[in-house]
């Protein structure tokens, strides 16, 4: 009996199916990943714009006090 359930063989039609199906899912995967990415690298660019902004902020309000505190010091 086991060498009966061994010596099965899978139709060729069924193989191909399932080769099918498993490249579909693999391409619908890679699109995802691929979506996945662009949303990545665009949160990237727009936290590098916001880390320049910021930097010139502080900068701004660093020379600001700068003034401040020489004109009290006046």
């Amino acid at each position: 009996m086991a060498e009966d359930n061994q010596s099965q063989e899978i139709p060729v039609e069924d193989v191909v199916k399932m080769a099918n199906d498993a490249l579909i899912k693999n391409r619908q995967l890679q699109g995802m990943v691929n979506d996945l990415g662009d949303k990545v690298k665009s949160r990237e660019i727009e936290n590098s714009s916001l880390r320049t902004t910021v930097g010139m902020l502080q900068e701004e309000i660093a020379a600001l006090r700068g003034v401040s505190n020489a004109s009290e010091e006046e």
